[in-house]
Order: C-alpha cells, then structure tokens, then sequence
C-alpha cells in the first residue's frame, strides 16, 4: 500500500524519506523491486528473484523485538553500538527455524580493539535469559596492532570461542563491510566483502540450531544500515 511518512528523514538523500525508502541507507530514487518483496533492487541480495526474505531490519524505528544487553540504539536507519565493553549484543525471532538460513548486514567498525559482527542460528540457554544467547558469529576482528581478520566463533551464552580465520589484506575504521552468514544442515560460511574484495570463512558443525539472529560488538563500537534474513 501507499507509504505515508511521519518523519522528513532521507539518509541517502535520494528524494525517498527512510520510512518509505524500500533501500533507505543506498540511494534509488526511482525505486526498483523487480521481484515485489519489498527490498529495492540496489540492497537486495537477490534482485531478481528466488530469494525468501524472512525479515527484513532497516533500522529506522527504535529497537523492538531484540533481546540482550541493550547497548545500541537506532538514528537516521542506522543501528549504532554505544559501548566499548566486551560482549554487547542484540537477538531476535528470524522465523527461520530450520533448513538454510542466510543472515546478511552491512557493517562498519568505528573505534576500538576489537570485533562486530552478525549472529545465526542463536538461542537463549539459561541464567539470564535476555543475556545470554549462544550461536554461530560472523565477524571482523581488530587488534590492539591495527592488524584485521576475518573471524568465525561460536558463542556459548556470551562466551566467544574463536574457531576459524583469516588476515583481511586491508581495513580502516568508517569503511563499510557486506556480511553474510550462511548455515546450511552443518555447513557454515561467514563471508566478508569490502572495498578491496571478499573473504570467505567455512566450517563443518552441527553445534547451534537456534532460530535467533542479531548483532554483535565487543571493545568495539560499530553501526549497522540492515539486517536481512
């Protein structure tokens, strides 16, 4: 239906106010969808077609739905971490409970030693139980050097183990990084892609079969423009 927004804010800048933007954080003022799901052809993953989007978080309404130790907020459809401290995240339902599950989110790290990332195939496993998800997350990872990686851990309630990686040939705080985690049965790919090419992380496991996806920081503070399922 027709969109009718309550606010004049336009990040892109291409005339489309972000509540009514179908790719509020990437300019297309004309607004393509060639295969109607909502997601404007210059965001979407698949374009033309064949893709099942499950969710989609833009980011420009505050948080709703999301879990965890809420040090984040949204502004100008951007999802921001606030803190610098270890293990910031942020779940939610991605009504993909089984089957292949893809997660893909735009990201930027702005300060910090650190990482951020994207969290799939999550779940809430005790104690506190808004505060300690477990799941697979697909991140980068900075050093204390200035030295970045490309890194795949599983979390369990919190506590990141660090299973796989790679060195990224080049990374500066501010560059905006594509995401995307994979999990098909027990295959698992994290890919990286920034301005100078991808990464890609594989791993064989069954250990995580939740339905939760979200976000990740820790020492680190990031932004995100989406979050996709």
């Amino acid at each position: 239906g027709e969109c009718t927004p309550t606010t004049t804010d336009d990040e892109d800048g291409d005339g489309v106010v972000d509540e009514c933007d179908l790719c509020p954080a990437d300019a297309d003022a004309a607004q393509p969808n060639s295969d109607g799901d909502g997601i404007g052809d210059t965001c979407d993953i698949g374009p033309a077609g064949g893709d099942q989007i499950a969710a989609f978080f833009g980011f420009n309404e505050a948080l709703s739905g999301f879990a965890g130790n809420l040090n984040f907020e949204t502004a100008g459809g951007l999802l921001r971490s606030t803190s610098l401290e270890t293990g910031r995240e942020i779940v939610t339902d991605s009504a993909v409970a089984s089957g292949h599950l893809v997660v893909f989110a735009r990201v930027r790290i702005l300060q910090g030693a650190g990482n951020a990332g994207i969290i799939g195939r999550g779940r809430i496993e005790g104690g506190e139980s808004a505060q300690t998800p477990s799941g697979w997350y697909c991140s980068i990872r900075v050093d204390e050097d200035g030295n970045s990686f490309s890194r795949l851990y599983s979390l369990e309630q919190r506590v990141a183990t660090d299973l796989v990686g790679n060195s990224l040939a080049s990374f500066s705080y501010g560059q905006t990084w594509t995401m995307t985690l994979t999990a098909n049965g027990n295959d698992l790919r994290c890919e990286l892609t920034g301005p100078n090419g991808s990464d890609v992380i594989t791993r064989t496991s069954s250990k995580h079969d939740g339905a939760l996806i979200g976000v990740r920081t820790s020492s680190a503070r990031a932004e995100w423009d989406y979050l996709v399922v």
